[in-house]
């Protein structure tokens, strides 16, 4: 175990795992960029559908804006 410097925490390391996975470009990566680009598509689906004035009484949001 290695200490952690500033933390409580203690690392270890393994020499079986793939040492693929400890680069910027490897394939942990790319998953990650992966799922975040999935989580922003769908925020930005959701907040539109929210804003969109499709199918809504407008003169609530009118009301809303005024304020």
């Amino acid at each position: 175990m290695v200490p952690i410097r500033g933390t409580p925490y203690q690392g270890s390391y393994s020499a079986k795992g793939n040492a693929n996975a400890n680069n910027l470009t490897g394939p942990a990566m790319i998953k990650h960029v992966a799922d975040e680009l999935g989580e922003m598509a769908k925020f930005i689906q959701d907040t539109s559908a929210g804003a969109s004035l499709k199918d809504k009484n407008t003169q609530d949001v009118k009301v809303l804006i005024g304020v």
